[in-house]
């Protein structure tokens, strides 16, 4: 079969023509699994009903797709794998010690629900590691990135000059059909992280999606815009990040949005600053291990709004409420520390720290720099203000990583790096 190779300066070419006839089945149901996940929220704006579980439906196919190409086959998983599985089950664990402590969260399913939102992003990325080795998605990904990210910018301008119904939210930013600008973002970075396999080739598709992102009015896909453009235009053909780009990126991100930081996380009368604030105060009441899950700062916590949060005195803050709880579930760390306690704080900075490792071990095998750290940077980013790696979003993010990485050597089945 036809497949992209990695090139001496670090890009990826296709050895030769590739025919719809040279793909597999599977290929195209892969395919179709990512181009699902990356317009879920736009499908699930305008049909509704199962649209909403793609994401969960998705996790749940390719862990099972996994253990079944795994099977009667000798598989040794990576030491980063490993570590992944060993991380994400002492946080749930941690987390579920703390239920039954603590018994703030009486509805069971609350639980199962977020024991999955914190798990579906580490069990989809490894799950797509193992299936994507030696397959040829990532060509038709590129393909489908370099059609879509034009026509998305293309229709963003005309939207400007006729009301097509393309932008939403408070600040009216660019959301296509998506449901929220933050989804839309999401899509785009994965599509842009594509296309950063072969700078050369995609400079013009990728300045497309970077345009798409600021267009979005997303303080962090701007800032994320902003350190991509810098990588391509400043350090491409990197084998490794220069200190210099760290404080560029750096400094420029936080320029960029330093007004929402200050927002969040200064002005101690929004919500977002006493979910923060009020998270160590919980970690510190439930210590060590944390109220557990389905408690503080999360979809399920908000859905089944337990009486702990009145005894938090959050219905009185706006957007923490019973009935507007929108920014109650729009927060990552401080649910982290909130349900998991410093512990899970620490857990979770390791997985972070676990996912740059995978990447860094790409770039050694040959994967192109800025395309391997691309979505571990976005995660860190979107982290500060949106649920990241607990996001509906986070198993398309975990397919493009897996995508971008499979085909490197220490992470295929029945190899290690040990």
């Amino acid at each position: 079969m036809t497949r992209l190779n990695y090139e001496h300066n670090g890009s990826k070419k296709l050895d030769s023509k590739m025919s719809l006839l040279s793909y597999r089945v599977s290929d195209f149901i892969l395919f179709n699994i990512f181009f699902l996940l990356a317009f879920q929220n736009a499908f699930q704006k305008l049909f509704g009903g199962a649209f909403a579980y793609i994401d969960e439906f998705s996790a749940l196919l390719l862990c099972c797709w996994a253990v079944f190409s795994m099977h009667g086959h000798k598989t040794r998983y990576c030491m980063i794998s490993r570590y992944l599985l060993l991380i994400n089950s002492l946080l749930l664990l941690l987390g579920l010690c703390g239920n039954l402590l603590y018994k703030l969260q009486p509805a069971y399913q609350a639980i199962a629900i977020d024991a999955f939102a914190c798990s579906k992003f580490i069990i989809s990325l490894i799950s797509s590691v193992v299936i994507l080795q030696k397959r040829s998605v990532i060509e038709l990904a590129s393909s489908f990135a370099k059609f879509v990210l034009p026509l998305l910018l293309i229709l963003y301008f005309l939207n400007q000059f006729i009301d097509l119904g393309l932008s939403s939210g408070e600040r009216l930013g660019y959301s296509f059909l998506f449901g929220h600008p933050t989804n839309f973002a999401a899509t785009v970075v994965c599509l842009i992280s594509i296309l950063l396999l072969d700078v050369k080739s995609n400079r013009l598709f990728i300045v497309c999606g970077l345009l798409v992102l600021c267009a979005t009015g997303r303080f962090k896909a701007i800032g994320f815009a902003f350190i991509i453009a810098a990588a391509v235009f400043l350090y491409s053909n990197k084998k490794k990040i220069p200190l210099s780009f760290i404080l560029l990126a750096g400094c420029g991100a936080l320029f960029l949005v330093y007004d929402q930081i200050s927002l969040y996380f200064f002005d101690s009368t929004t919500a977002r600053s006493v979910l923060l604030s009020t998270s160590f105060d919980v970690a510190n009441m439930h210590w060590p291990l944390g109220s557990g899950l389905a408690t503080y700062g999360s979809n399920a916590s908000a859905d089944y709004y337990s009486s702990f949060y009145y005894s938090l005195g959050f219905p009185s803050v706006y957007g923490l409420g019973p009935m507007n709880h929108d920014y109650l579930v729009d927060s990552f760390w401080p649910a982290v520390i909130g349900q998991c306690g410093y512990i899970g704080l620490l857990l979770v900075a390791i997985i972070f720290v676990l996912l740059f490792s995978m990447s860094r071990k790409a770039v050694d095998h040959g994967v192109p720099l800025w395309a391997s750290f691309a979505i571990p940077i976005y995660l860190l980013i979107a982290s500060t203000s949106e649920a990241s790696i607990f996001s509906s979003y986070s198993v398309l993010l975990a397919m493009t990583f897996a995508m971008l990485t499979a085909d490197s050597n220490p992470f295929h089945v029945g190899e290690s790096d040990e």
